[in-house]
């Protein structure tokens, strides 16, 4: 056991214990600044000092770490490592240019045009594009910790991104200048569709948040409000946000899961 799962449980023992650290010291001969550096995991002590502190608080030193031993090492997440870094930079450059994009509708709606057509048509086209690869990456990192929400979620969203991008690109004009009524309805179930997939995609990380971290829980925190926001359409400007807020903390997640699995590839056996 290294430092700082020992101070840890050195800190676990004694407070299990309801002993304080001057309590500790007085049962072991140590100073309290010592105890207070190794809890903190800001010194690795000696042997002798480890085995005094342990039998202190009633365990031997030989139990412990023969427990330790035993423990079965929990087993490294088989990666792709190309996807995952692929699908980070992918992730980025759709946040970046959907801001873009959505920039350019705005403007576009005030009868202001920023770019032509054409380029606007390039630019979603690249969106979706930059989406899909994306999304393609959540659902390998799901389906490699074993989260077939996030995986489902991940490839429904694809399919959701199809039927967006040929409905604001192919029919949405049409149908808004045929059917104003119909238009206005296909808009509003596309936000609702929106926000179901993110509300999804985003109990998959949460329900995980144990397995995953601080990380995995905050992103499914701001992923459930959004898709909530957007499901009741009223609170849409709100579900912007937390969505914005969601896509950057999985990019978080998949540059870090990237990084790990690039380091187990440069050196696997690096913990054995």
């Amino acid at each position: 056991m290294n430092q700082p799962e020992l101070g840890h449980y050195i800190a676990h023992l004694r407070k299990e214990q309801g002993l304080t650290q001057e309590e500790l010291v007085e049962k072991c001969n140590i100073n309290v600044r010592t105890i207070q550096r190794i809890e903190a995991g800001d010194v690795t002590p000696r042997s002798y000092t480890v085995k005094n502190i342990l039998e202190a608080l009633g365990k031997s030193i030989d139990e412990v770490f023969q427990k330790v031993k035993k423990q079965p090492e929990t087993p490294a997440v088989n990666y792709n490592t190309s996807l995952l870094g692929w699908g980070t930079i992918a992730g980025l450059f759709y946040l970046i240019l959907g801001t873009f994009n959505v920039y350019f509708g705005l403007t576009e709606s005030f009868y202001v045009n920023v770019i032509s057509n054409e380029a606007f048509m390039v630019s979603t086209v690249l969106e979706f594009i930059l989406a899909t690869l994306f999304l393609i990456a959540i659902a390998h990192f799901g389906k490699s910790n074993e989260n077939s929400m996030i995986k489902n979620a991940s490839y429904g969203a694809i399919t959701f991104l199809i039927f967006f991008y040929i409905l604001q690109n192919l029919l949405y004009s049409d149908i808004m200048n045929e059917y104003e009524g119909l238009g206005l309805v296909l808009s509003f179930s596309s936000l609702f569709l929106y926000g179901l997939m993110y509300f999804f995609l985003a109990i998959g990380f949460f329900i995980k948040r144990k397995e995953l971290g601080e990380l995995a829980k905050w992103s499914g925190i701001a992923g459930i409000i959004g898709g909530l926001s957007f499901c009741l359409i009223i609170l849409f400007p709100l579900g912007i946000v937390a969505t914005l807020t969601f896509e950057v903390l999985l990019i978080i997640v998949l540059y870090r899961a990237w990084d790990d699995s690039k380091k187990e590839f440069i050196n696997p056996n690096i913990n054995s």
